[in-house]
């Protein structure tokens, strides 16, 4: 008749195998979930720097446009007019 202790060495093994598997599985998750927080924030910030851009260009867009208006479609206006006229009544 043997007596039984109750848990046995090999059981002991496969227990610390899955223990060591279960860490290995919850560190692997944490690196995983690392990476995308990692590229979730790099995709905003890209994005971010875009929409500068888009603005920057939206803001020269706007301050040529009024150059314009104020040159070409009133010539009274135009500085350039203005510095002839000022040179010619000048002379």
């Amino acid at each position: 008749m043997k007596l039984q202790t109750g848990v046995s060495s090999k059981d002991l093994s496969t227990l610390k195998e899955l223990a060591e598997l279960e860490k290995h599985k919850e560190t692997m998750d944490a690196v995983k979930a690392n990476e995308q927080n990692s590229k979730a924030e790099e995709a905003g910030e890209i994005e971010k720097k875009e929409e500068e851009q888009k603005s920057d260009v939206v803001d020269k867009i706007n301050v040529a446009k009024t150059k314009w208006e104020n040159c070409c479609l009133k010539p009274d206006n135009c500085c350039v007019v203005k510095a002839v006229r000022k040179l010619t009544n000048s002379e």
